[in-house]
């Protein structure tokens, strides 16, 4: 008996080797027929590899030619620029150099009284208590308090007043060491036709 089933097990695989080999066959027409391909020339011939030449040494001369006239154009932003913009560029930077004079001068003034203070603590406390208002004012979380400026804006019977005019103002209010804005009034009438 264990014979037979080693001898049926054995024809069954036989038979299913038999079928599988006959499925596995690729000229049923179900696969497609995948010709060769010739093999290819890499060296393409004399014509080839002059145009290739020709067209790295055009290149090149391009690349050549754009870099010197890049060297050759030696004009600045600051050539170009006004008699009165580049006033305005250097009153604005001499404005913020003072602004940054000052506020080391108020950094050092707090490092020494910290260093030179009994309390230190207490010291630190209060210039902590300065920054953080200075902070809040300028972050827009505390009101801020002064004379401050009145600025009376009135629309020309020539031209309308335009975003770009409005922006240099501020820019000249922050260049005068402004360094918080409020709103309290704004009026709008229209234009009489």
């Amino acid at each position: 008996m264990e014979h037979n089933k080693t001898h049926d097990i054995l024809n069954r695989m036989h038979i299913q080797h038999a079928h599988d080999k006959e499925n596995d066959r690729t000229d049923t027409g179900s696969f497609p027929v995948v010709r060769k391909k010739p093999p290819r020339r890499i060296g393409g011939g004399i014509a080839s590899r002059l145009m290739t030449s020709l067209l790295i040494v055009l290149l090149c001369a391009l690349l050549g030619f754009s870099y010197a006239i890049q060297l050759n154009n030696k004009t600045s932003s600051y050539e170009t620029m006004s008699e009165e913009e580049l006033t305005r560029l250097i009153s604005e930077t001499s404005t913020q150099v003072q602004n940054l004079q000052q506020r080391k001068t108020e950094l050092t003034g707090q490092l020494n009284s910290l260093k030179a203070a009994a309390d230190k603590q207490q010291e630190a406390q209060r210039i902590a208590k300065e920054n953080e208002d200075t902070s809040g004012i300028l972050s827009g979380r505390l009101p801020a308090q002064g004379k401050g400026v009145v600025i009376t804006i009135t629309q020309g019977s020539k031209e309308n007043i335009d975003a770009a005019t409005m922006f240099q103002l501020l820019e000249e209010l922050r260049n005068a060491a402004s360094r918080s804005w409020s709103w309290t009034t704004f009026v709008w009438s229209p234009r009489p036709m």
